[in-house]
């Protein structure tokens, strides 16, 4: 099966003025790219893109370590180009995005997000400010024992 993890499998949905977006946060490990994965292989993959928010480091591992600090805190992510990608995907509009590699810990070449009838922002801190989340209009779902809050887009 086709990994719905970039989004550009397939074409995007012509005719959709924007698309519904599912955001998933929470800790590390707690299984917010398992819930995604999933949520995009029982769905139509070639109408899902997923926007990993963890992509958004500012730092490798390795620097991180240097600089004593964690993906967790905001100051070791680039948030407003992340805020701006989301603006752009919820406008329909295609982006390059940066890829974090959790297996190696460094970054890789970057991603091309296409947009599609549906669109999962999945990471730490996807949620993070208060801009993101009205840009985006979610509402809370749910939260899991497991920490994990899912939020869909309203659709007004």
């Amino acid at each position: 099966m086709a990994s719905p993890s970039v989004g550009i499998k397939g074409s995007p949905i012509v005719g959709v003025r924007r698309p519904i977006i599912l955001g998933i946060v929470g800790d590390s490990a707690a299984g917010k790219t398992t819930l995604s994965r999933g949520i995009a292989q029982i769905s139509v993959v070639e109408n899902v893109a997923v926007l990993c928010t963890d992509d958004y480091h500012r730092y490798n591992r390795k620097q991180r370590k240097e600089l004593n600090i964690t993906p967790l805190s905001p100051e070791c992510n680039y948030l407003d180009i992340m805020a701006q990608h989301l603006r752009l995907l919820r406008a329909g509009e295609a982006i390059l995005k940066p890829h974090y590699d959790h297996k190696s810990g460094d970054f890789g070449p970057p991603q091309y997000i296409v947009p599609h009838a549906f669109l999962i922002v999945e990471g730490l801190l996807g949620m993070f400010w208060q801009e993101m989340r009205k840009r985006l209009q979610c509402t809370r779902l749910s939260r899991s024992a497991r920490g994990i809050e899912v939020a869909l887009e309203n659709s007004a």
